[in-house]
């Protein structure tokens, strides 16, 4: 579902807005919080902030602009990961390195990308037709999680 989409789904109250949203972003700012509390959080606690940072982005959803969803939540993570530390009298280091998020724009994250997309690419060239558009779409048929679970257990696991 396209950013804009989402946003409009948010805004309008649709619950369906909020799970493509938190389907979308769950892993990006569970990364940012979770490298805010790692040592002095337990995992409940930071599941609970990134949970703040979504039920956030429900009830502010008139304030998040489109084309700026990531850099909202990322700020968003970062302030609310900041702020549970605080109220449990804990501090960051002054290591600059523990609040600097990944630069998606450098030269090696695209070249990254590119080797990664290519990859992937001739992965899906070597599947059967219907195989490669069902793990394109997302929403593979029995037989493709089957095939799946084959090559990477537990994947599938709960589904």
């Amino acid at each position: 579902m396209k950013e804009d989409i989402i946003l409009r789904r948010l805004r309008s109250g649709d619950p369906a807005g909020l799970e493509a949203l938190m389907t979308r972003y769950i892993p990006y700012v569970s990364t940012i919080v979770w490298n805010i509390l790692r040592n002095c959080m337990s995992k409940e606690d930071a599941e609970e902030v990134v949970s703040d940072v979504f039920v956030a982005a429900w009830n502010q959803a008139d304030d998040i602009q489109a084309g700026c969803v990531k850099a909202w939540l990322g700020a968003v993570a970062r302030n609310k990961a900041k702020t549970k530390l605080r109220a449990c009298g804990q501090t960051l280091p002054l290591e600059e390195e523990v609040l600097e998020l990944p630069d998606e724009c450098t030269p090696s994250a695209a070249a990254e990308q590119a080797e990664e997309r290519e990859l992937v690419q001739k992965a899906l060239e070597q599947l059967e037709g219907k195989y490669a558009l069902a793990i394109v779409s997302n929403k593979p048929d029995p037989a493709v999680k089957e095939l799946c679970a084959q090559y990477f257990p537990g994947m599938y696991a709960l589904g």
